[in-house]
């Protein structure tokens, strides 16, 4: 035979465990906007950005388009570029890439400032090096486009060695 727990201790139970509950102290308001703000942390300083150099690009277009021999003309020329094909940028500043057609090919070769710091990951469609100044690199395909001929002509527009 169970024995059966009498109402009165079932009850006394139950208040007992509320009471407990209700005993305890209310959890805490969450922290005020000020008290948010004294606990983050402080703004550190951050390096200044590279200068990076000042590119006459306006005079290079206009040198590159009178240089270049025809059929080929100057398409383009675009900025910000992270290195050159089968490159890979590590550190220094973007560069540029101009862009030569004729109709049927395209030539671009890579201007990248003399701090371009980059390393070959494809060896076989890497860039090299075509041309240096004191401030700048040009890259060049390892192997021109049919028919092109100009790179001294781009050389000597660029004022690079």
């Amino acid at each position: 035979m169970s024995r059966r727990w009498p109402v009165s201790t079932i009850w006394m139970t139950c208040g007992a465990l509320c009471l407990s509950a209700c005993a305890s102290d209310p959890p805490p308001p969450p922290p005020s906007w000020s008290e948010r703000a004294a606990a983050r942390p402080a703004a550190r300083p951050v390096a200044a950005p590279p200068r990076g150099i000042d590119a006459p690009v306006d005079r290079w277009r206009e040198r590159l388009a009178a240089r270049v021999p025809a059929p080929w003309t100057l398409q383009g020329i675009e900025a910000q570029v992270e290195a050159p094909p089968g490159w890979t940028r590590l550190g220094g500043d973007r560069g540029l890439v101009l862009w030569f057609e004729d109709g049927a090919q395209r030539q671009g070769f890579w201007l990248l400032p003399r701090g371009f710091d980059g390393k070959v990951y494809d060896p076989a469609q890497a860039a090299e090096v075509r041309a240096t100044s004191d401030d700048f690199v040009l890259f060049g395909p390892r192997v021109d486009r049919p028919g092109w001929g100009a790179t001294d002509a781009v050389v000597e527009a660029l004022e690079l060695k």
